[in-house]
């Protein structure tokens, strides 16, 4: 009833170098089968692509040098604005295309050996990852999730080190756009003043990230002997 075209990837290297983006390394193996139906009198069947694809190392490195100042964090805060504005107008109904839409159900995995790792200024954290793209070509869908826990940071290194204590970003058959984000993290800072004489005092500063991929709602908090209340970094 179909015509099937199998492919058994056993190496796949990418190198991926921009100035303004960073570097990427990635190593994996894939298996793929497309199949084509025979056309039938009366009945239109959708091509198919099924498959696996397992990451063994994927390295995504940013080096920025920072001179820390309110002007530096302004554009720093601008650049993430900008992005975030970037991905929303992605996030539009796909359109209708004349072609027929091949259906996917494709597997995409590490293979659970810290296989991928986020460095750059502003996060350096490990990541698992087991999704599954389901839907067609002309609207994808994406089901399962990309894990880390307690291990990592967020935020502007050598300032704002907030230990990573959970990186949640996961889907349950929606767009890409539509992934549930859900991020904790704590940093440790001093008190802006106490007694000369004292040991040094900390205050858990708390940042939460929570929200869709393209709806993200940020939320600092403290709470140091008193009431809970915004933190003011």
């Amino acid at each position: 009833e179909q015509m099937s075209i199998i492919a058994k990837i056993p190496s796949i290297s990418y190198t991926f170098d921009d100035e303004t983006y960073g570097n990427a390394r990635l190593l994996g193996r894939s298996d793929i089968q497309f199949n084509i139906p025979h056309t039938e009198e009366g009945q239109i069947k959708n091509k198919s692509v099924s498959g696996n694809f397992i990451i063994d190392k994927f390295v995504y490195r940013k080096d920025l040098e920072i001179e820390i100042t309110p002007s530096s964090l302004d554009k720093i805060l601008s650049m993430l604005n900008n992005a975030i504005t970037s991905l929303r107008s992605k996030d539009k109904e796909a359109k209708i295309s004349v072609s027929s839409p091949i259906d996917l159900s494709f597997h995409i995995s590490d293979s659970q050996r810290d296989s991928v790792e986020i460095i750059s200024p502003f996060a350096a954290f490990p990541l698992t990852l087991d999704i599954s793209v389901l839907g067609t070509s002309n609207r994808p869908l994406l089901r399962g999730d990309v894990t880390n826990t307690d291990n990592g940071f967020i935020g502007i290194k050598g300032l704002y080190d907030f230990e990573l204590s959970r990186f949640n970003i996961s889907w349950n058959d929606v767009p890409w756009q539509h992934g549930i984000v859900d991020v904790s993290s704590m940093q440790e800072l001093p008190y802006c003043s106490e007694p000369d004489d004292s040991d040094k005092a900390t205050c858990p500063i708390n940042f939460d990230i929570q929200g869709t991929i393209t709806n993200l709602q940020p939320t600092p908090s403290s709470n140091c002997g008193t009431e809970s209340s915004a933190a003011a970094t």
